[in-house]
């Protein structure tokens, strides 16, 4: 039973989901976030996939077995591998200081947050706030801009590698 994030769930869309993890289906949540903000004027938060999931939980008693999005790093894992990337030589660029940051500390990457808007106080504040404190999940960098994040790591032309899916496939080029 996969629970995520919805607009439109209903009362017997989460009974039937409490029903089945009761019964033996294996609980998947697509997230953890508690809340995601609104892109209307007013930023209101509003229930995430990890509230629902949160909210399986305490009907069924039971934990997710697996948690795809973030900071749950079974998906990331499983791009590491199947394109055959290091973890510490690969950059998780971040958008939420903590939830986002911890994840790429989990997985063993550079964790970089990226303030899309550097007028975002609040972002910087939490970002300083967490490098100063030492906080575990502290980002290894904070970036204002793509622009910023661009030259920070050095990208100067394109670069392609050849990659060998291990899991068959082929061989394909990527930038």
């Amino acid at each position: 039973m996969v629970v995520g994030d919805s607009t439109t769930f209903t009362y017997r869309e989460l009974t039937a989901a409490c029903a089945a993890i009761t019964d033996g289906a294996t609980f998947v949540a697509a997230s953890s976030d508690a809340f995601r903000v609104t892109l209307r004027p007013s930023g209101r938060r509003v229930p995430g996939g990890g509230a629902l999931a949160s909210y399986v939980s305490q009907v069924t008693g039971v934990i997710p077995q697996v948690v795809c999005g973030k900071p749950g790093v079974w998906t990331q894992r499983l791009l590491l591998k199947e394109y055959a990337l290091c973890a510490s030589r690969t950059l998780c660029v971040c958008g939420d200081v903590i939830i986002d940051s911890a994840l790429g500390k989990t997985l063993g990457c550079v964790a970089t947050v990226l303030v899309v808007d550097s007028r975002d106080g609040d972002a910087l504040r939490d970002a300083e706030r967490a490098v100063c404190d030492g906080h575990y999940a502290a980002p290894d960098s904070v970036v204002g801009s793509l622009g910023e994040l661009i030259e920070a790591i050095g990208v100067g032309e394109e670069r392609r590698v050849s990659v060998t899916s291990p899991a068959g496939g082929g061989e394909r080029e990527r930038p």
